[in-house]
């Protein structure tokens, strides 16, 4: 995260040598309080200098020099005006002029004062360095690398010059070049801990996590006083998902500084992963309190709120943060917009800000390789979810499936190595699996190509922890996005999208930058899944034992105020009912039990449910009666395992991918009666059911029944409509022809 305001570069003041004919005695006393550091008794004695020379340039350009340094950059350009009108041919006080005028934002005029140094003096680099700052202020990037080159050709051994270029390669796109000159900007001076700092930046942007970090602590050691470099080592230690020392990183900062918004940004994020929500609002309302335009901080505010149940003002929250996102304002994820609203529109353009700020297309698109006859395809699968994650419950039976004749399976695991047994499952069904987290953007997408991978699948997308960045630098020459984000991606670079008819119907084709790809499911649905665990009793689990047990598994961050309305409604009315939830966090209890006493229904009939593995949690479906799908963003793997089990799920059709997922399974194991196109035939669905045993039993010996033979939960003909998708995309591809949608009938 690269550092705001004046931390952002280094800067290079000049200062004017003193005359020794004016004041000799008090000018030898300046100097030395200079050379200190001493920068309080070095204006006592500017100040008395003026009073014995109030015209005297040398002593206003120091005042003017110091104010700067102090940070009051109004105060510097009054001491720096008047010593210029003065001495309107002295070079350095219009440079110097113009590095305050920046420090306020004004550098149209800033530019003006580095122009006119420069006219008076062209081989000033300090005026090069400044001018080039201020370029790179207003987006002039070219111009701005030009501008530090001079500087350097002027003084070859100007650090800032060398780090601040370092900085603008980056901006540029091009964080290799930048580097090196960050290492040389360190080699210069090592003992400057802002050239370390932006070398750590440069370093964590290549995904050098643990080497940004290492200069991020050379800064801190150098300068104990570095709020921002400790909020950034945060940030690196975040992408290195070590949560709990991410979060001591913000302390640090905060301790320095409490007002520092972006570490109280990064605390959130932080608090976020350590399942602290409520910990993380507080953190987030902070940090918007201090900046509300700091970038995507909205969206992850109101995450945290839907995962923590804390829903105060809601709709107006939710309405201010779709609004800026219709203004095209980086305001949030698009991963958050799923959750608050169905309309393909809105969740399209929350993606394209989100990819043209994070993750835009670096590079062009491989050729397609030729494959000698006979030769495998190539399908290179990358996910930061090859861990106990739902993707990976899903797919793994799929991996195992492929047709290793025709198809080269190749997974690469990003994020954090995870010693469980899904994770060495799923790498035993690939041909090859990699640990390539800790490798660079750049450098993951360039072993794909170097592979040969002919088709590289994000399943990820815009999740936690996943890596788009690899795909924006083209790993393969098709790119296709899968299962883990369940929306358009936004981005030009992904050229498919698979999903069916029910979840992605022809006619919302325009609010996708992919081509859709229709299989007869969207969704793998393994038929094989954790080892059966006991069932537990009623009293175990804290159910009444004669309730009527709806439940909904869902993540808290899918349940909104509008949905827990229609199921206290519900409750109202089926006065043996009672709901049964994920304890997902603390704050999710506290909130919903207050939500439920606020709409008249007791407490006790919300029964929360501690973690489990997953065997465990399969089991739990089996004591209750109806599961309770959640609108705008449905339930996929957990509708999944509820209909696995044998439960019925009652889901609302929503007008988006994410709101038809349930829609999808229910529709391929032939029960549309439970889907209901209203909220109002939500409830009044849900209200039949639970006054109709025998039609809730009926359901029950359907699904359990239909469990061998349906469709649903046939992966191996799933996998073969997959490599059927796979094969038509790569037809198009070798003949030279763009990517289209593709549709694959059932067999």
């Amino acid at each position: 995260m690269r550092g705001g305001g004046n931390g952002k570069h280094s800067e290079s003041r000049m200062k004017t040598p003193p005359s020794s004919q004016l004041l000799g005695q008090l000018f030898e006393t300046v100097a030395a309080l200079e050379r200190r550091g001493d920068a309080v008794g070095a204006e006592t004695v500017y100040r008395e200098i003026l009073q014995h020379q109030p015209r005297n340039f040398f002593a206003l350009h120091g005042l003017g020099v110091l104010a700067s340094e102090a940070g009051r950059p109004d105060d510097a350009i009054g001491w720096l005006g008047r010593a210029i009108r003065i001495n309107p041919q002295a070079a350095p006080a219009h440079c110097n002029l113009g590095l305050a005028l920046d420090r306020l934002g004004q550098h149209e005029r800033a530019l003006q004062s580095f122009n006119r140094a420069l006219a008076l003096q062209p081989g000033l680099a300090e005026a090069h360095n400044g001018r080039g700052l201020v370029l790179g202020a207003l987006g002039r990037m070219d111009e701005a690398l030009a501008s530090f080159d001079r500087a350097i050709a002027a003084a070859p051994s100007f650090a800032d010059a060398h780090s601040n270029r370092g900085n603008t390669l980056e901006g540029l796109g091009r964080s290799d070049a930048a580097i090196v000159s960050h290492d040389r900007a360190v080699a210069l001076n090592p003992e400057h801990a802002q050239v370390h700092f932006n070398r750590g930046v440069t370093l964590a942007s290549l995904q050098r996590l643990a080497e940004a970090i290492a200069s991020y602590d050379t800064a801190i050691a150098l300068r104990h006083d570095f709020a921002e470099a400790h909020s950034n080592r945060a940030h690196a230690l975040l992408a290195l998902e070590q949560f709990e020392a991410a979060l001591a990183s913000c302390d640090a900062a905060l301790a320095i500084d409490r007002r520092h918004a972006k570490a109280l940004h990064n605390r959130g994020l932080a608090l976020q992963e350590l399942g602290r929500p409520e910990e993380a609002v507080a953190s987030l309302e902070q940090a918007q309190a201090l900046n509300p335009a700091l970038e995507f901080l909205a969206g992850d505010l109101m995450q945290n709120r839907l995962l923590a149940c804390d829903w105060p003002d809601f709709a107006r929250h939710r309405e201010a943060l779709l609004a800026a996102v219709r203004r095209g304002e980086k305001v949030t994820s698009p991963f958050t917009v799923l959750a608050l609203t169905d309309d393909p529109d809105v969740q399209l353009h929350a993606a394209r800000i989100y990819v043209a700020a994070k993750c835009p297309a670096v590079g062009t698109r491989p050729p397609v390789r030729l494959r000698l006859p006979g030769e495998r395809l190539r399908i290179a699968y990358i996910s930061a979810d090859f861990r106990p994650h739902p993707v990976s419950d899903l797919m793994v039976e799929v991996f195992e499936q492929h047709d290793r004749e025709h198809f080269e399976i190749i997974g690469l695991a990003l994020g954090a190595p995870s010693d469980s047994a899904i994770r060495h499952r799923v790498a035993a069904a690939m041909d090859r699996f990699e640990d390539v987290g800790a490798l660079s953007d750049t450098a993951i997408a360039t072993m794909s190509r170097e592979w040969g991978i002919d088709i590289a699948v994000d399943l990820g997308g815009h999740t936690s922890q996943s890596r788009p960045g690899i795909f924006a630098r083209w790993a393969a020459p098709l790119q296709v996005s899968y299962v883990g984000y369940i929306g358009t991606m936004g981005a030009e670079y992904i050229d498919y999208l698979i999903a069916d008819k029910a979840t992605v119907p022809a006619t919302d084709f325009p609010h996708f930058t992919e081509r859709l790809v229709h299989l007869p499911l969207f969704q793998a649905n393994p038929r094989q899944r954790a080892a059966t665990a006991a069932t537990p009793t009623r009293a175990e689990m804290g159910l009444p034992e004669d309730a009527f047990v709806f439940c909904c598994f869902n993540s808290s961050f899918k349940i909104t105020p509008e949905q827990f309305d229609l199921w206290m409604r519900i409750l109202h009315q089926v006065e043996t009912g009672v709901l049964w939830l994920q304890a997902a966090n603390a704050g999710v209890q506290v909130h919903l039990s207050a939500a439920a006493a606020a709409r008249g229904i007791d407490p006790a009939r919300l029964v929360f449910a501690p973690r489990a593995d997953y065997a465990a949690y399969l089991a739990r479906y089996r004591l209750a009666d109806l599961f309770l799908d959640t609108h705008p963003y449905n339930a996929g793997a957990t509708a999944s395992d509820a209909l696995w089990s044998g439960l019925p799920v009652l889901t609302r059709r929503g007008a988006s991918f994410a709101g038809r997922m349930a829609t999808s399974l229910l529709t391929s194991l032939g029960l549309p009666e439970l889907i209901a196109e209203t909220s109002a035939d939500y409830e009044a669905l849900a209200l039949r059911l639970a006054a109709d045993p025998a039609a809730l039993a009926e359901l029950r010996t359907r699904l359990s029944c239909g469990r061998p033979s349906a469709r649903l939960y046939d992966v191996a003909a799933f996998t073969r409509s997959l490599e059927q998708g796979f094969a038509a995309m790569q037809a198009r591809a070798e003949a030279g022809l763009p990517p289209e949608p593709i549709t694959i009938d059932p067999a």
